[in-house]
């Protein structure tokens, strides 16, 4: 009978740090500055990736990769980085408009470098 309190309370534990890990995972934002890509948590810079090392962007994935997911279901969300240096050479994220983050991430990389930096 004590083993079967000690089973609901492990369910309990893991539903509760469950729910918690997909509430904090949902407050990852990404933000794309005249040089890098960053992905912030809180306000806070997790990651950058220098704009300077994309090599292409694609929604396709191959090999193994670098996640930062903000949702918890990212099927038709995913868009990946492809990078010049690295081990990991894709560096995946899931902005909630794929296709306008992808054509803004473009437009920043193509801006001469003199007009970045001002």
């Amino acid at each position: 009978m004590i083993w079967m309190i000690w089973w609901i309370r492990l369910l309990l534990v893991a539903i509760i740090l469950g729910s918690l890990a997909l509430s904090l995972v949902t407050l990852i934002r990404y933000r794309i500055t005249s040089q890098n890509l960053e992905v912030r948590f809180l306000g806070l810079c997790l990651r950058r990736l220098p704009l300077d090392d994309i090599r292409y962007i694609s929604k396709h994935r191959s090999g193994w990769a670098e996640f930062w997911w903000n949702t918890p279901w990212p099927a038709k969300r995913v868009l990946v980085i492809r990078r010049r240096s690295g081990w990991l050479k894709n560096f995946v994220i899931t902005p909630r408009n794929r296709y306008v983050f992808k054509a803004e991430l473009n437009r920043a990389r193509q801006q001469p470098i003199e007009e970045r930096d001002e």
